[in-house]
């Protein structure tokens, strides 16, 4: 293949330096005829020999599919087929010119493209290089700009992206030029382009829409630096909790994109009037199929506004339990205990009941039961719970512990523990300290946190029964506890 390559460059090269001694010596129309025939003929046989060495070879293939890079290639081979049978045509119809003409665009052009893929690889390789951590640009970006690690990936990739751009638009007027455009016409219709060019009765300007675009992103990185010296200096410094000052930093943030739009929309010369018409038709839609989205925008702009809710806070709702970590326009966010992100609608926050541990303040009440043997004294179980309570750094004095004796239960006195504490977020940790305290002092005490114990009477049938003396027991009880039978009186027949 590459042998190949290498013939048709040299054909390509001598054709023109034969057709430069031809236009300088004058020489005769008919030895020129010959040349551009025999230079056709030999790009075409070059071409067909290349084109069937690849589909036969299965290099070229490996290649696409190991890297990817090169796919581009097998699908451009239908291209150069189709050229070459126009070279062979127009040579069959005679006409030289035109096969000359093909032979050596094609050659040309494919050039240029290579070039200029190597030259898309070329940048993606030094952007990619250029930034990493330990290269200079990489290490300025990241210590003195002090941007984040995903912030620099985004700006790679918005990097290549121009690149990519600006060789697409200063190769394809290099591509078009060898062809029968000129650079006269190339400039009209660059200046078309980005000056604006009419389809039907609007007018569309590539400058002005992108200079709307970097209006708009400018407006937004101002708010977003504007938000973040608000939070920095003005709210962190205020006696306001965490919740108001997310609250009043997204809000910030909405007017910020709001103001951004209206700039940008102004700037490409939108009629608003128009806007309006548009949003007409639209509120006929959001009636119907948008609804739900809007409803949900709607809640999330209560949300900000009433703050039922607010980032950090403990609640409760019907998809699970966490702490609420992000209130988004159309839904929120709430991380789980065991760290999963559960996403629920506005709506549902507003319309449905939500248990908030910490929407007032973060004080909170552990509970705990417990059951002791009906051989323990009382009033001495209430005592130890009591001092095990008050024994507790994180219990609060103000309300007082409590502890109450609530039921007779099938196999314990049951009582209940009530311990306030200053951060619900404890509530799991004071509890389980608690719990650890009690069980260590009623230990202490001798007093006996029972388990429930059963009674099961086993009584036999006449006929399956040994012979039994007149007046004896019937069956036997067995007591569940490790105590063995004991003797049941009753009559003959099984009766208690």
């Amino acid at each position: 293949m590459k042998r190949l390559l290498d013939l048709m460059a040299l054909v390509i090269a001598v054709d023109a330096v034969f057709q430069r001694v031809t236009e300088t010596l004058l020489l005769p129309v008919q030895l020129s005829i010959v040349q551009s025939a025999a230079t056709a003929i030999a790009v075409a046989v070059l071409l067909a020999l290349a084109l069937l060495s690849h589909r036969t070879s299965g290099d070229s293939e490996e290649e696409g599919q190991g890297t990817g890079d090169l796919a581009w290639v097998d699908r451009a081979m239908p291209v150069y087929w189709v050229v070459l049978a126009a070279i062979v045509l127009s040579l069959v119809l005679g006409f030289v010119a035109l096969a000359h003409f093909l032979a050596a665009q094609v050659f040309v052009i494919s050039t240029l493209v290579v070039v200029l893929f190597l030259l898309h690889r070329l940048s993606d390789e030094l952007v990619n290089d250029g930034l990493k951590p330990h290269r200079p640009v990489g290490r300025f970006l990241r210590q003195v700009i002090t941007l984040r690690e995903n912030t620099v990936d985004r700006f790679a990739v918005v990097l290549t992206t121009f690149v990519d751009f600006a060789l697409v638009f200063v190769g394809l007027p290099v591509v078009f030029a060898q062809t029968a455009v000129t650079w006269i016409d190339i400039q009209s219709w660059i200046n078309s382009i980005f000056f604006g060019f009419q389809i039907g009765g609007v007018t569309i300007s590539i400058s002005t829409v992108v200079t709307a675009v970097l209006a708009f992103f400018i407006a937004l990185g101002l708010t977003k630096l504007f938000t973040r010296w608000l939070d920095a200096r003005v709210l962190s410094r205020t006696q306001v909790n965490k919740g108001i000052r997310d609250s009043i930093r997204t809000g910030v943030g909405y007017m910020g994109f709001l103001v951004a739009a209206i700039l940008a929309l102004s700037y490409t010369g939108v009629n608003f009037d128009n806007i309006a018409l548009v949003a007409g038709a639209l509120g006929v839609g959001i009636g119907f199929g948008l609804q739900s989205i809007v409803n949900n925008f709607v809640s999330g702009l209560i949300l900000l506004a009433e703050r039922p809710i607010k980032v950090g806070d403990w609640i409760k709702v019907s998809g699970g339990e966490g702490y609420v970590k992000r209130i988004n326009v159309r839904s929120t966010e709430i991380e789980t205990f065991e760290k999963c992100s559960i996403i629920v609608p506005n709506s549902n926050l507003i319309s449905e009941p939500v248990q908030n541990w910490t929407h007032s303040d973060t004080m909170g009440r552990v509970t705990i039961r417990v059951g002791v043997s009906y051989g323990s004294d009382p009033e001495e179980a209430r005592a130890i719970l009591l001092d095990c309570a008050r024994a507790h750094d994180k219990v609060l004095a103000f309300p007082a512990p409590a502890a109450y004796f609530v039921d007779f239960g099938a196999s314990s006195l049951d009582f209940l523990l009530f311990a306030y504490i200053g951060d619900v977020n404890s509530v799991f940790t004071v509890g389980s300290d608690l719990r650890f305290a009690i069980f260590n002092a009623f230990r202490e005490k001798g007093i006996e946190i029972p388990f429930p114990q059963h009674d099961i009477h086993l009584r036999s049938s006449a006929p399956a029964m040994s012979p039994i003396e007149p007046g004896s027991g019937s069956g036997t009880a067995i007591r569940h506890g490790g105590e063995g039978p004991e003797p049941l009186t009753g009559d003959p027949d099984g009766g208690e």
